[in-house]
């Protein structure tokens, strides 16, 4: 049940994408609302394949590969859905769909993976950090995603060659804006994400570091939170914006999904064992 769930929320995210793109490329004038809708309806379903999963696993569904992804998914989506109530994009949608349909081909390609017995956390503790985590990762994708915009759209005004889409996109200062205010959001979210897991770490070995220099995951985290934290140091005194805050939102965001990927395809679990 749960694999048909996953699957047909795939479809609909495929599904959303195409109308999406189409819509802003002028070939489908009702394929914005139509993708509105598919969308809202994979939402749904990632969020009915969480909830089963949980109850399953018997703990917060973040334990392998798979959940994770689904669960990034929904934390994308989700935020996509704000930013689009808050700031009126409707041309994200075909910038940020495709990004949640790739990481749903992802989460289905193992979704029968067994949950990882030697996931560190769990319960509360578990839903509390990679709850934190994975709304920050959704903040940093639309950051991400409205950062592909901004460089597109800069491209064509710099060239003076535009494409049948420039109408539909919004202006580079909104663009801007944008990308800073997802990646303020997402900022404190990863923070309280690697706080709550250090806390846990230290209750557990309070002598001990291993969980930061021993975890591959731990220790992309950190060195993201870095480059995060250097944004906004050169936002604030040098005034950091347009093209050079676009390249380094994309930059970290890609440092993001390496690291996810990388440790759950090559270590097993998405954190070592304490």
């Amino acid at each position: 049940m749960e694999i048909v769930i996953l699957a047909l929320s795939l479809l609909l995210l495929a599904v959303a994408s195409f109308l999406s793109i189409a819509r802003l490329r002028g070939k489908a004038e009702q394929g914005g609302d139509l993708s509105r809708l598919f969308s809202l309806l994979a939402w749904v379903g990632l969020t009915l394949f969480l909830v089963l999963r949980g109850i399953s696993i018997g703990t917060f569904p973040a334990t392998n590969l798979c959940e994770s992804l689904a669960l990034f998914g929904w934390c994308t989506l989700a935020i996509h859905w704000i930013c689009n109530i808050a700031f009126a994009i409707p041309s994200l949608s075909a910038f940020l769909l495709p990004l949640g349909t790739v990481l749903a081909v992802f989460s289905i390609l193992h979704v029968n993976e067994a949950p990882h017995e030697t996931v560190p956390l769990q319960g509360a503790w578990l839903a509390v950090h990679a709850g934190l985590s994975f709304l920050a990762w959704g903040a940093f994708a639309v950051s991400f995603a409205c950062a592909a915009m901004y460089l597109l759209q800069e491209k064509q005004l710099r060239l003076k060659h535009f494409w049948n889409f420039f109408p539909q996109m919004p202006s580079l200062e909104k663009l801007d804006r944008v990308i800073y205010r997802t990646l303020l959001s997402g900022f404190p979210l990863l923070t309280l994400a690697i706080f709550s897991g250090a806390v846990w770490a230290h209750v557990r070995d309070p002598k001990g570091i291993s969980w930061l220099v021993g975890d591959p995951m731990v220790f992309g985290a950190i060195m993201v939170w870095f480059m995060y934290a250097m944004i906004f140091g050169m936002r604030w005194i040098y005034g950091l914006s347009g093209r050079y805050l676009a390249y380094l939102s994309i930059l970290g965001f890609t440092v993001l999904v390496l690291t996810l990927i990388s440790t759950g395809l090559f270590s097993g679990a998405l954190h070592k064992a304490l």
